[in-house]
């Protein structure tokens, strides 16, 4: 008789656990707030726009990362160098034996560590 006591006292015990967990859960689920269509649409349009946003960013970062692996455009430069300015002479370029011509290419070379 002790075993049936026993076995009735834990399907008791049993139900009483079952409806305290319902009882929980549903006041747990009745607690979060209704989404509304409204609100649903107008969630979805601006998670849509931030999706775009970030492929926007996410392709601006290759784009840099490909600039920044790239060689600054070379520079072409020209002058003149002594020429007179004053005397018989002034303004010719052939007549001072000091008078140059420079013509010149440069390019920089960044260090692999940039």
């Amino acid at each position: 008789m002790s075993t049936a006591f026993s076995e009735a006292s834990c399907a008791k015990h049993l139900r009483c656990m079952l409806a305290i967990s319902w009882a929980l859960l549903s006041s747990a689920a009745a607690a979060q707030p209704v989404l509304t269509f409204d609100q649903a649409l107008r969630l979805a349009q601006d998670r849509s726009r931030q999706l775009v946003a970030q492929d926007y960013a996410a392709q601006a970062a290759r784009e840099m990362a490909v600039a920044a692996a790239q060689l600054p455009d070379p520079t072409l430069m020209a002058g003149l160098n002594d020429v007179p300015v004053t005397g018989s002479d002034r303004l010719s370029l052939t007549s001072d034996n000091f008078t140059m011509f420079t013509v010149a290419i440069q390019q920089q070379f960044t260090r692999e560590d940039k």
